[in-house]
């Protein structure tokens, strides 16, 4: 049973219907400026914003969901931890059935605790980055002070964080997903905020980049809300297969011309059938589920099941979902499908805040990057 609260898959259902958008955009207007208003006490310090003693990246995005917030994120971790910095990422834990502040990951230690107690995004960012430490909470500020001051974190990764104001940022990355176009807010629409708020971004970062898509159409949006922040276009790609749970690295020659049922809980289900297509693959069954869905025994036995009345060679599924299928051992050869994150434009711009950022954390005390 999912943990995804039910009112998400009503809301995608009104927002897709034009008439409901009609009727809901007296709503959406009120909520968009209840979230400008909101910005506005921040930014004036009417409301308290704290400032930590080591530099602080937020990553976030304007869409209720599926913009690339997590692969970015393991990203500039793996970036920061080559670099020989001891990153912590902060995560609220969307989906976990824990409250208050859980360490998911110490750096260099092994991960002791399960996707309940921390959700499957947490988990998925701490098995990628073995030498970074990764905390849930609801309140990031005093988990961030917490990491730095237990953990000895050089910087602080938050992830989800462009609504999050009560922290101050030295670097805000706001991601837009270039597949989709820009649109009215909740509940009218699937954006928490107008594209007014990218006036806060430092980095807007355009993600899933692919031809014809609406990136032009978002560069006049952001031209006329006054956001003029520079801009880096990444792609995301997929990169090799892993066999369920195991850390062995597989070729995507395996998925040339494989028949294969393609399962996922993820936000972007079409995305990641492309992903296989492109690579291949012949994408016999496709089991779509909403994002961060659990899945039941039944639905899994459904999969194995169509997958061999199919003739299909194998299952893919995604690292996200590999988090909540802890305890599956599949009838049926299964494989994970793992991207990576590809800078096709502007990667010096990336770099260079990147560097800065670095720089901080030598001048703000800075034992903890590697000389």
């Amino acid at each position: 049973m999912t943990r995804v609260p039910a009112f998400a898959a009503a809301h995608r259902k009104l927002a897709g219907n034009a008439f409901a958008r009609v009727l809901l955009r007296p709503l959406a207007w009120i909520w968009q400026a209840a979230a400008a208003a909101r910005r506005y006490l921040y930014r004036r310090q009417i409301l308290n914003v704290h400032r930590l003693p080591r530099p602080v990246i937020g990553v976030g995005n304007l869409a209720l969901g599926g913009a690339g917030k997590t692969p970015f994120v393991i990203f500039l971790g793996q970036y920061l931890v080559n670099h020989g910095v001891h990153v912590a990422i902060i995560s609220r834990g969307y989906g976990r059935a824990s409250q208050g502040r859980v360490l998911v990951r110490r750096a260099g230690e092994s991960v002791k605790v399960g996707e309940s107690l921390v959700g499957d995004e947490a988990l998925m960012i701490a098995r990628a980055l073995p030498e970074a430490s990764v905390v849930v909470a609801e309140d990031r500020v005093a988990a961030a002070a917490w990491a730095i001051d237990d953990l000895g974190a050089g910087i602080i990764l938050l992830d989800d964080a462009f609504q999050g104001l009560r922290l101050k940022k030295d670097l805000n990355v706001l991601l837009l997903d270039a597949r989709r176009p820009p649109g009215p807010v909740f509940p009218a629409g699937y954006y928490r905020e107008g594209p007014a708020a990218a006036r806060a971004a430092d980095l807007v970062v355009f993600t899933k980049c692919r031809e014809n898509d609406f990136r032009n159409r978002w560069l006049g949006v952001l031209e006329q809300a006054g956001a003029s922040a520079p801009r880096v276009e990444v792609k995301f790609s997929a990169s090799y297969l892993r066999p369920l749970n195991r850390e062995e690295r597989l070729g995507l020659g395996k998925l040339e011309g494989a028949k294969v049922l393609a399962f996922a809980g993820i936000a972007d289900f079409d995305h990641f059938a492309d992903d296989l297509a492109e690579a291949g693959a012949v994408v016999a069954r496709r089991r779509p589920f909403p994002d961060h869905h659990r899945f039941t025994h039944g639905e899994l036995a459904d999969a194995e099941g169509t997958a061999l009345v199919a003739g299909c060679d194998f299952l893919v599924t995604t690292a996200k979902d590999e988090a909540r299928l802890e305890g599956w051992r599949p009838a049926v050869l299964t494989y994970v499908l793992e991207q990576a994150v590809e800078i096709i434009t502007e990667f010096d711009v990336l770099n260079d805040f990147l560097d800065r950022i670095i720089s901080a954390v030598r001048l703000r005390g800075g034992t903890d990057v590697a000389t």
